[in-house]
């Protein structure tokens, strides 16, 4: 349940992958479901994975993963600013 006094209008789901994780290749229908309702994909070593979802952000130099702590993909957040 969310509090709606702790919700911003910036909000946003972001998903945190990696190609080269079995786990996230097996999950991609779900994360290209997640980015279809608005999600916004990281991609922490191919810019270009998932292969269905325009706009994957590339996090090659892994700072928003180093800034959130990410230590295991795939990971899902609800970020306020997420990166465009």
């Amino acid at each position: 349940m969310t509090d709606d006094a702790t919700r911003s209008s910036n909000d946003r789901l972001v998903v945190v992958v990696k190609a080269d994780c079995p786990t996230c290749v097996m999950a991609t229908p779900a994360i290209e479901a997640l980015a279809a309702a608005g999600a916004r994909v990281l991609s922490q070593d191919d810019p270009g994975f998932p292969a269905g979802v325009p706009d994957v952000v590339g996090d090659t130099e892994l700072s928003w993963s180093v800034d959130w702590n990410i230590e295991v993909v795939p990971t899902l957040l609800r970020v306020r600013d997420p990166p465009r």
